[in-house]
């Protein structure tokens, strides 16, 4: 059967959310004479699992002109899509009065354009569209000189300097979270004096300083990611909760800004959920994702397939990890396998950093339920990453799970070649915690080595003992990603991690 790539406007269709086909069928057909033809043809192609022409031109038969008929229904797919999106986007609205402004002024119809020009500034300026708001204005400054209606200018010169202000700021804001996010995806926490100095000159930044009010909203917002992050990466839980808190809340109280800038809400809420969880904030994390869950029914513009598919994904993920806040290890392997078919199936919907922060979480999971072979797997996934700064990062957390899983399966020649490599690794990394590199030296070198059963307990409690001796307040978050001392814990008294690691933290609600 003769096939063709898969054409654009079968990924056109295939893309189509329920909401946007009932639309697109209302409004692109009509009662024109040609019309159920085209509706057909869009049915017919809707069916098809992949696209197949000849199966196409099989079933309609009728078709004549089917190059040309494609080529037309996909303009008025796009057509429909225009103004499916223009009553719901305001920056699309923006835009089609601005093209509007265009037609009018070629055709000479300057007062027709000016009656255009509140429209579009009063939308570009409610929604901070800043590049809209500055084309409004030139037209308006283009209108005025065509009319002579120069006495105006000192009020059109005011509101594009109030335009220039809020874009530098705005732009200043995006330098500072830039900064600040780079050395994040360098390390995810803090680690010497020197790091905290790198943190601390990003966030000197004057406009850091500069108070809210008669501050963009999207500038606050950016201020309070910037400094989110860099209280993340002090483990500095309750101003972070604190700042997390506070982007929300931004959000939340202009339900309509929030409809046109709705990812950034969806991040903003997403990282809330997360230091709610890391501060057993419980309740008011279930309510967190529930609002999460519901944005599709509460905002317009989440009801695209995207915007379904990453809610859907950050809310799954947000409840795997509330089991795990919970110490409830058995229903976050019941999420596992869901988890593990959408991080396939929405990987372009994942940043690079969060996709191997999720596959190590994976793996954990898995190794504390004792399923080892499985946790091996997602171990070895990131440890063939690509060698960017966050994978690095996790790819230290990796060998040491990864040494510990071969520890677990009695694999001593894995070993063998494994902790050198590890120890290798870890000695061209200067951002490495002592308590790594320490753990792996002392466990091949004392505990591997124990010639028996009682030996090796022995030696695991000595292992145990020298942790606790060096341990500093630093070791915190290098012990969440694994807790040592509950392992070899475990491993003396012969009693599952799982358990060994409630006994440590009950949480309660």
């Amino acid at each position: 059967m003769a096939k063709t790539a898969s054409p654009d406007l079968f990924l056109l269709i295939r893309s189509l959310s329920k909401h946007e086909k009932g639309y697109i069928r209302t409004y692109a057909f009509g009662k024109r004479q040609d019309d159920p033809k085209f509706m057909r043809l869009f049915t017919a192609i809707e069916r098809l699992r992949e696209y197949d022409e000849t199966a196409l031109l099989k079933s309609e038969t009728y078709i004549r002109q089917l190059p040309r008929m494609k080529m037309y229904l996909y303009e008025r797919i796009l057509d429909a899509l225009d103004n499916y999106y223009s009553v719901r986007n305001a920056q699309l609205e923006v835009r089609k009065v601005l093209n509007r402004i265009t037609i009018l002024f070629e055709k000479g119809l300057y007062d027709a354009c000016i009656r255009q020009l509140p429209k579009a500034k009063e939308l570009a300026s409610r929604y901070e569209f800043f590049g809209q708001w500055m084309e409004a204005i030139s037209w308006e400054r283009t209108l005025m000189l065509e009319k002579q209606l120069v006495e105006n200018f000192a009020k059109v010169e005011a509101e594009e300097r109030l335009v220039i202000t809020r874009l530098e700021e705005l732009a200043a804001c995006n330098v500072v979270y830039d900064q600040i996010n780079k050395l994040y995806s360098e390390s995810i926490w803090i680690r010497s004096e020197a790091d905290h100095r790198k943190y601390k000159t990003a966030l000197n930044a004057p406009v850091m300083r500069r108070p809210d009010a008669g501050m963009g909203v999207l500038a606050r917002v950016l201020r309070y990611k910037a400094r989110a992050k860099y209280y993340s990466a002090l483990d500095e839980r309750k101003r972070y909760l604190e700042v997390s808190r506070r982007a929300v809340e931004l959000f939340d109280s202009d339900p309509a800004f929030t409809n046109q800038h709705l990812l950034a809400y969806i991040k903003a809420l997403n990282n809330l959920i997360a230091t709610l969880g890391e501060n057993d904030r419980f309740q008011e994390f279930d309510r967190a994702l529930e609002k999460l869950r519901s944005i599709p029914d509460r905002f317009p513009a989440g009801n695209s397939e995207k915007m379904r598919s990453m809610i859907r994904m950050r809310v799954l993920l947000r409840e795997f990890y509330q089991n795990l806040y919970l110490r409830e290890y058995d229903k976050a392997g019941e999420l596992t396998e869901t988890i593990e078919e959408r991080l396939q199936k929405d990987r372009h919907l994942i940043s690079a950093v969060h996709a191997v922060i999720f596959q190590y979480a994976l793996s954990y999971i898995h190794f504390i339920n004792g399923d080892y072979r499985k946790s091996l797997r997602w171990i070895n996934a990131i440890l063939n990453l690509k060698p960017l700064p966050v994978n690095r990062l996790f790819q230290g957390y990796a060998r040491v799970l990864g040494i510990i899983l071969h520890f677990e399966l009695g694999d001593v020649d894995m070993l063998q070649s494994l902790v050198p490599s590890a120890l290798r690794f870890f000695d061209k990394r200067p951002d490495v915690y002592p308590l790594e590199r320490m753990f792996i030296h002392q466990l091949w070198r004392k505990v591997v080595r124990a010639s028996s059963d009682m030996e090796r307990k022995k030696r695991l409690q000595e292992l145990g003992s020298m942790i606790r001796k060096s341990y500093n307040p630093n070791d915190n978050r290098i012990m969440e990603y694994f807790d040592f001392l509950s392992w070899i814990d475990s491993r003396v008294r012969n009693v599952p991690f799982a358990e060994a690691l409630r006994e440590k933290r009950p949480v309660r609600r």
